[in-house]
C-alpha cells in the first residue's frame, strides 16, 4: 500500500482483526512500504503489543483482505517534538527551555504527554535527549541506515559510495530517505537550533518539515531567540542543498566520480597503476604475517622488529592485518575512479592517504642493512633512528 493510500481512512481492517478495544488503544496510523505505524495509549500497551508482534505479523498475513505488512512500528499515542540542530558547544540551556516550553504547551492543551525525536547528532539533538531521559519522557533517535539501499535506488555500478576511512560501502540516499521518512510522520512540533552558516543539508530536513505543515520553532543557539530572524539564515543556509538537490539541477562532480563511466579513457590508463598498488599492499600484510622470515620493519625514518607495538598499532590503525581485503566488484570500480582522476603526480601517495595502506613494510636483515646504508649520509651521518621501544639490533 502507497503512502497516498495509507493516508485514507482505510484501517478498518486493523480493527476487525484485533477488535475494537486493541484498535482503541493501539491506533493505526500509517502504513508505508509494508511498515505499520501503531499509535499506543501508554507504556503498558506498547510493551505488551511488543511482546506479540511476531504473532500479530502473522494474522495480518494469514487474514483475507488485508495489506503486506511486514514490519510494525510501535510509538505512544503523544505529541512528537522533532528536535534537529547541528553540533554547537554551547545552547544546552536553549534546549532544554524550548522543551520545557513544549512540554508545558502540551499539558496545558489537551493533557498529552510528549515524545522527542531526534536524529542522533551531538550537540542539541543529544542534549534533548538527555534532557527527555532525566524527566521521564520517551526519546526515539531515528539513525540513518546507510548500509541498505531501498527498491528505487539504481542498480548499476556506481551508486554505491565507499567511506575512505574503512572502505565500507553506503547507499547516499540513505540519510534524504531517513528525512522522507520523518516529514511523513508529521510530527506535531519541530524545536530547530541552527546557527548562522550551519550545514545546509542538516538545515534542509527542518524546512522539510515546516513546509509539510508542522509548527516549527526556529532558534539560532549564538543569539537565542525564536523569530524570523534565525528562520531566514536556516533558509540562506540551505540554499546550496536547494540548488544541488532540485530537480534537473546539476550536481557537482565529487572527486572520484569525473567519470565517463564505462569505457572512460582515464580509467583504462589508471587500472594497472591501481592493481599494482593494490599488490604492494598485499606484499606488505604477506610479510607482516611472517615475522620470522621478516624480523624488521621500518617506516620513514625509524627502524622496528616487527613484533614491535607500535607496528602492530600502526597495522591496526590501517585497518589490515596479515591478510589484505582486496576490492572487488562495486568497491573496486569506486577505487579505481577514485585512483584514475587524481593527479598523476604522485598518484600513489595522493591515493594511500584515501585508502587503508600499510606503511610500514617488513623486512628481511639483508634488507634492513640495506635500508640502513640508504638512510646514511656520505659523511657517516644518519638519517634515521631505532625504536625506543623495539631496541632493534642488527
Amino acid at each position: 500500500m502507497t503512502a497516498a493510500v495509507a493516508t485514507q481512512d482505510e484501517f478498518a481492517w486493523w480493527s476487525a482483526l484485533v477488535g475494537e478495544t486493541v484498535a482503541a488503544r493501539a491506533k493505526a496510523c500509517r502504513l508505508e512500504d509494508g511498515v505499520l505505524l501503531l499509535r499506543c495509549a501508554n507504556d503498558l500497551w506498547r510493551t505488551q503489543l511488543r511482546l506479540v508482534t511476531p504473532a500479530l505479523l502473522k494474522r495480518i498475513a494469514a487474514a483475507d483482505g488485508t495489506p503486506e505488512v511486514r514490519q510494525i512500528r510501535l510509538a505512544l499515542d503523544a505529541r512528537w517534538i522533532l528536535v534537529t540542530g547541528t553540533p554547537t558547544l554551547f545552547g544546552r540551556e536553549l534546549v532544554e527551555q524550548a522543551l520545557l516550553e513544549a512540554w508545558h504547551d502540551a499539558t496545558q492543551d489537551d493533557g498529552r504527554r510528549i515524545e522527542v525525536v531526534t536524529t542522533g547528532q551531538d550537540g542539541p539533538e543529544t542534549w534533548a535527549a538527555q534532557w527527555a531521559k532525566n524527566n521521564g519522557i520517551y526519546a526515539t533517535r531515528r539513525t540513518v541506515a546507510w548500509a541498505f539501499c531501498s527498491p528505487d535506488c539504481p542498480t548499476g555500478t556506481g551508486h554505491r559510495r565507499a567511506r575512505q576511512r574503512d572502505w565500507i560501502e553506503y547507499c547516499p540516499d540513505a540519510a534524504r530517505r531517513r528525512d522522507a521518512r520523518l516529514v511523513a510522520d508529521r510530527p506535531d512540533l519541530a524545536l530547530a537550533f541552527y546557527p548562522d552558516g550551519c550545514n545546509p543539508y542538516t538545515a534542509q530536513l527542518a524546512l522539510d518539515v515546516r513546509q509539510a505543515g508542522t509548527p516549527t520553532r526556529w532558534f539560532d543557539p549564538a543569539a537565542p531567540r525564536t523569530d524570523d530572524v534565525a528562520l531566514e539564515r536556516g533558509i540562506r543556509s540551505s540554499r546550496r542543498y536547494r540548488m544541488i538537490s532540485r530537480p534537473g539541477a546539476e550536481r557537482p562532480a565529487a572527486e572520484g566520480q569525473e567519470c565517463l563511466g564505462e569505457g572512460c579513457p582515464a580509467c583504462a590508463r589508471g587500472r594497472d597503476g591501481l592493481d599494482r598498488f593494490f599488490d604492494d599492499v598485499d606484499e606488505r600484510c604477506r610479510r607482516y604475517g611472517q615475522p620470522e622470515l621478516y624480523p624488521f620493519a621500518a617506516g620513514r625514518h625509524t627502524l622496528h622488529r616487527t613484533p614491535c607495538s607500535s607496528i602492530v598499532h600502526a597495522m591496526r590503525g590501517a585497518g589490515t592485518g596479515s591478510a589484505h581485503d582486496r576490492p572487488v566488484g562495486s568497491r573496486y570500480e569506486f577505487c579505481l575512479q577514485t585512483y584514475s582522476h587524481l593527479p598523476e603526480q604522485n598518484r600513489d601517495d595522493n591515493f594511500a592517504t584515501r585508502y587503508p595502506y600499510p606503511a610500514l613494510l617488513a623486512m628481511t636483515r639483508e634488507e634492513a642493512l640495506s635500508w640502513v646504508k640508504e638512510h646514511t649520509g656520505p659523511k657517516g651521518r644518519k638519517n634515521y633512528k631505532f625504536c625506543r621501544v623495539c631496541v632493534p639490533e642488527l
